[in-house]
C-alpha cells in the first residue's frame, strides 16, 4: 500500500486540524503491535492542506488510508483554495474527481476513507459508490464536536493499527466515545457512520442499504 495521506481543508467548525490529526496518527502507530506503521505494511503518512489538487493526487496514488478533516455542510465540503481561501466542493465536482459515472480517475485503489467533517454522509456515499470499500463519516443532519472527533479517531486508529478490521475499529471508536466521562461528548457517538458493502451502518446499530455491491 501507499500508506496514509492526511489532508486538512478549511475547517471552521470542522473535525480537528491536520497537525493534531497527524500527531494522533503517530501516537496510534507507536502504540500499535510490532511496530505500528511498519507492522501494518504502510509507508509513513503524508499531511497536506486539502485542496482539490491534493485530493486528486491522493486518489491517483491510491493511498491505502485517506483521511480528510474539514468543515462540512449539507451539500459541500470546505477544502482549501490555492490562496488559502475556502473552496466549497459540491457533489458534482466530487463525482467527477472520484470517477462516478465513468468520468474522472476512480477511487477504487483507496482502501479506507475517513471524512472527519460535519454532515459528511453525502460525500462519503460518493466515494463509496466510486469503489472505496470502507468510508467513515458523520451523518448528514449532525455537527460533531472536535473533542468527540478526536476521541473517536484516537481509538479507531489504535484498533486499526493493532490489526482489527475496519468494522471492529469503528465499534471500538464509538464505544470509547459513548463511555466518555463528559455527558455532552458521550452523546456524540451516535453521529458517526460506517459505509461498507453498499450498506450505511449507524453507530446506533441501524443499517441502510445504499446499493447492491457488484458480484
Amino acid at each position: 500500500g501507499n500508506g496514509f495521506s492526511v489532508g486538512g481543508g478549511s475547517e471552521r467548525g470542522g473535525g480537528g486540524g491536520g497537525r493534531s490529526i497527524r500527531q494522533l496518527l503517530h501516537r496510534a502507530s507507536s502504540s500499535g503491535s510490532a511496530g505500528g506503521v511498519a507492522a501494518a505494511g504502510l509507508r509513513p503518512l503524508t499531511a497536506e492542506f486539502m485542496t482539490v489538487e491534493v485530493l486528486r493526487a491522493a486518489v491517483t496514488r491510491g493511498a491505502e488510508v485517506l483521511h480528510v478533516c474539514c468543515h462540512g455542510a449539507m451539500d459541500w465540503l470546505a477544502l482549501e483554495a490555492a490562496a488559502g481561501d475556502t473552496h466549497a466542493v459540491g457533489v458534482g465536482v466530487l463525482r467527477q474527481l472520484v470517477g462516478v459515472g465513468g468520468s474522472g480517475i476512480g477511487a477504487a485503489r483507496v482502501s479506507l476513507l475517513v471524512l472527519a467533517a460535519c454532515r459528511s454522509f453525502w460525500a462519503a456515499r460518493v466515494f463509496h459508490e466510486a469503489g472505496v470499500p470502507y468510508v467513515v463519516c458523520v451523518n448528514t443532519a449532525a455537527e460533531v464536536l472536535d473533542v468527540a472527533c478526536h476521541t473517536f479517531l484516537r481509538h479507531f486508529y489504535l484498533a486499526l493499527y493493532n490489526r482489527h478490521t475496519v468494522p471492529e475499529a469503528f465499534d471500538v471508536g464509538r464505544r470509547a466515545l459513548s463511555q466518555s466521562h463528559d455527558a455532552t461528548t458521550s452523546r456524540e457517538w451516535e453521529k458517526f457512520m460506517l459505509l461498507a458493502g453498499g450498506v450505511a451502518y449507524g453507530a446506533d446499530g441501524s443499517a441502510v442499504v445504499l446499493f447492491d455491491p457488484p458480484t
